[in-house]
Formats: structure tokens, C-alpha cells, sequence
């Protein structure tokens, strides 16, 4: 083959080459999370039918009573938020950091 025959592959953002027969869209990302989400849904409300006994919850003075299926939701969805917080305050401690070492790299020795 001479060079100008040979097949050019698709360069992708980060420089990568990518076929075009199996490139990921947008909307076929989007498609499979929807998908993932609604399978994910399907087994939580599952979950809280199959657990539906009355448990006592305590709670900084407060008394309930809950579904046994509710209460471990309501405690999943609280730890996923303080994981989010922290993250999030990470991301940003790293971001800070790289601006100041950017400010140091502009400024020179």
C-alpha cells in the first residue's frame, strides 16, 4: 500500500483514534442510563414492598414509626448525600491547589 491508500482512523478528544462504526453518542449514552436508572428503580420498589413491617425510629429526639424499607432507603440516600459533600469538597481543594500552582508557574522563578 502506498501512503496515500491507507485508511485514516478518527481522532476522539483526547487525541485517541476511534472507529466510526462504534463511536458512543450522546443520546446513546443518555439511552443507557435511563435504562440503568429505571432497572435500578424497578428493584427499589421492590425492595419497599417486600419490607413493609413498622420498625421505631429515633432520631435527635423524635419518635417514628417507619417502614423497615423506607427507613433503609432514607439512610442509603443520606449516605450517598454526605459522600456528594465530600467529594465535592475535595474536587474543590484540588482545583484551588492547581490555580494556585498555575499562579506560581506564571509569576516564574
Amino acid at each position: 500500500m502506498s501512503e496515500s491508500t491507507l485508511p485514516v482512523a478518527d481522532e476522539g478528544r483526547e487525541g485517541h483514534p476511534r472507529s466510526k462504526d462504534n463511536a458512543a453518542t450522546r443520546t446513546g449514552m443518555l439511552w443507557a442510563a435511563v435504562a440503568t436508572s429505571l432497572a435500578v428503580m424497578v428493584v427499589m420498589i421492590v425492595f419497599i414492598l417486600q419490607n413493609q413491617d413498622y420498625i421505631q425510629v429515633r432520631f435527635f429526639g423524635l419518635i417514628g414509626s417507619v417502614p423497615v424499607g423506607i427507613a433503609l432507603v432514607i439512610a442509603a440516600v443520606g449516605g450517598g448525600i454526605l459522600v456528594a459533600i465530600s467529594g465535592a469538597a475535595r474536587i474543590v481543594q484540588l482545583r484551588s491547589a492547581t490555580r494556585r500552582q498555575r499562579m506560581k508557574a506564571r509569576q516564574g522563578p
